[in-house]
């Protein structure tokens, strides 16, 4: 059963060479496209993680389409990842929301081992 209001940690693994983070010395929330000199230049400024938005409530609660090519870009420069759902909150149960972002981001490679709520 998921529970709104509760945060529950998504960590993933970018089948090569991506590790959960640990601690977050710099990190950013982006849920708009990042090229990937974007995210190379967050990297050699210092941050070290970069939060997605997976779900979005908007029209009903809707894939992010710029996570993928943002994950890509993000673990090619040696970024870790965390994603979070944006549950909606009719239409679709809570359960396919988060199977909905689960799903996407394991079938493009992704080894998915947490998923914060927001």
């Amino acid at each position: 059963m998921v529970r709104f209001g509760f945060f529950i940690q998504i960590c993933f693994l970018a089948i090569m060479t991506l590790t959960c983070a640990k601690e977050y010395k710099y990190a950013i929330d982006l849920a708009i496209e990042g090229s990937p000199s974007t995210f190379k230049c967050l990297y050699l400024k210092g941050y070290t993680t970069v939060f997605f938005e997976a779900y979005n409530p908007k029209n009903g609660g809707t894939l992010n389409p710029n996570l993928i090519p943002n994950m890509k870009n993000s673990a090619a420069a040696g970024l870790k990842m965390e994603a979070y759902v944006s549950p909606a909150t009719a239409d679709k149960t809570g359960a396919a929301q988060f199977d909905a972002a689960y799903n996407y981001m394991s079938a493009s490679g992704f080894k998915v081992t947490n998923i914060w709520l927001k």
